[in-house]
């Protein structure tokens, strides 16, 4: 499966000629990747930037091979948690602790606007 997620990174006639079924390919990854996102919006809801991050910062830190970005990915948003815990550790507004939605979203909306940013400029 992930040296099909490789192969179909490639031009149409390349992925086509290793045998590489691009339309089933394409369907499946596109109704996975519509189904994890729906589940992890419904169990994390406020924490939503760590999800969209996470995989860019694992792209840079490890390069486009599927197999090792999963594991990557996975690892990047745990450690982006814990981070932003530790940060609203140590904010108190007199109330209680900030939510850690509001330090993930105060972190990760300039962060993910810089990437959007970034990709404009390339391309």
């Amino acid at each position: 499966v992930l040296f099909r997620s490789d192969a179909a990174c490639l031009s149409e006639d390349e992925a086509t000629s290793l045998g590489v079924p691009l339309g089933r390919v394409r369907r499946a990854v596109f109704g996975t990747a519509g189904l994890l996102a729906a589940v992890a919006v419904c169990i994390v809801g406020p924490i939503a930037f760590v999800g969209l991050l996470a995989p860019h910062a694992a792209r840079l830190l490890m390069g486009p091979r599927h197999d090792r970005l999963v594991v990557a990915s996975g690892m990047c948003g745990a450690g982006m948690l814990v981070l932003a815990d530790v940060v609203r550790q140590f904010i108190d507004l007199g109330g209680g602790r900030v939510p850690i939605g509001v330090v993930t979203a105060l972190v990760g909306g300039p962060l993910f606007l810089l990437l959007l940013l970034r990709r404009s400029v390339v391309r």
